[in-house]
C-alpha cells in the first residue's frame, strides 16, 4: 500500500515537473519569437526611414538649405519614435516573460504542496490500518493461547 503510494506520488512529481518544463519552453520560444519580430520590425523600419531620408536629401539638395534643415528635423523626430516603438516593445515582452515565470512557479508550488498532502494522508491511513491490523491478530493469538489453555486442562483432567 505505501509502495503503490510512493510511485503515485512519484509519478504525479515527475508529470508536474515533465509540464512546467514544457511551459518555460513554450514561454521561452514565445518570448524569442516576439524578439525576432520587434527586431525585423526595427530593421524594416530604418530601412524605410534610410530611403525616405535619402530621397529628401536628394530633394532638398536641389531645392534650398532650410529645406535640408527641415528634413534633418524630421528624420530625427522619426528615429526617436522609432526608439521609443522599440523600447516599449521589449518591456512589455520583458513583463510578459516575467509573469508567465511567475505563474509558472506558483503552479510548481501548488503541485509540491498538493502531493505532500496526499502523501501524508496516505501515510496516516497505513498507519491507521497497520494498528487495526495488530490489534486483530493480538486478539486472535489471545483467544487462540486461551483455546490452547482450555484444551490442555482439559486433557489434563482426564
Amino acid at each position: 500500500m505505501i509502495v503503490k503510494t510512493r510511485r503515485i506520488v512519484k509519478s504525479e512529481i515527475v508529470k508536474t515537473i515533465r509540464i512546467v518544463k514544457i511551459e518555460i519552453v513554450k514561454t521561452r520560444r514565445i518570448v524569442k519569437s516576439e524578439i525576432v519580430k520587434t527586431r525585423r520590425i526595427v530593421k524594416s523600419e530604418i530601412v524605410k526611414t534610410r530611403r525616405i531620408v535619402k530621397s529628401e536629401i536628394v530633394k532638398t539638395r536641389r531645392i534650398v538649405k532650410s529645406e535640408i534643415v527641415k528634413t534633418r528635423r524630421i528624420v530625427k523626430s522619426e528615429i526617436v519614435k522609432t526608439r521609443r516603438i522599440v523600447k516599449s516593445e521589449i518591456v512589455k515582452t520583458r513583463r510578459i516573460v516575467k509573469s508567465e515565470i511567475v505563474k509558472t512557479r506558483r503552479i510548481v508550488k501548488s503541485e509540491i504542496a498538493k502531493t505532500r498532502r496526499i502523501v501524508k494522508s496516505e501515510i496516516v491511513k497505513t498507519r491507521r490500518i497497520v494498528k487495526s491490523e495488530i490489534v486483530k491478530t493480538r486478539r486472535i493469538v489471545k483467544s487462540e493461547i486461551v483455546k490452547t489453555r482450555r484444551i490442555v486442562k482439559s486433557e489434563i483432567t482426564k
